[in-house]
């Protein structure tokens, strides 16, 4: 069980308390965290994070293969989801990545977007 983020904050439950999260949801809340994170910037894990955000700086012919990249070693620890698509595209100065998984013993499969600014063309 984990505690439900909105922003930067815990959310909060009708009762004025602090809501949360279990299942695929806590999963979901998980990897999207892995994926926002900057690697390194958490002292504590500094291998917890992505490196997406260089995809800003990265020539646009490797940002597609560097983006899957990413996301694979950001998830290599989760070990209850698959990836199973990562794509990349990019409209004007802002880069997309969209990220599909399946939470195992789930048969839907979940679709994370992330968008990167900043994009040197």
């Amino acid at each position: 069980m984990e505690f439900r983020l909105r922003g930067r904050d815990y959310a909060e439950n009708v009762f004025g308390g602090v809501e949360t999260l279990s299942g695929a949801q806590e999963l979901v809340q998980r990897v999207l965290l892995r994926l926002s994170v900057r690697r390194g910037s958490f002292l504590p894990m500094p291998e917890f994070g992505s490196e997406l955000y260089k995809l800003c700086g990265m020539k646009k012919s490797e940002r597609a293969a560097c983006a899957q990249q990413f996301v694979h070693e950001a998830l290599c620890e989760e070990t209850e989801i698959s990836v199973s698509e990562v794509s990349y595209s990019e409209d004007g100065d802002v880069g997309q990545v969209r990220v599909f998984f399946e939470v195992n013993g789930e048969s839907l499969p979940q679709e994370l977007t992330l968008m990167v600014g900043g994009v040197r063309l």
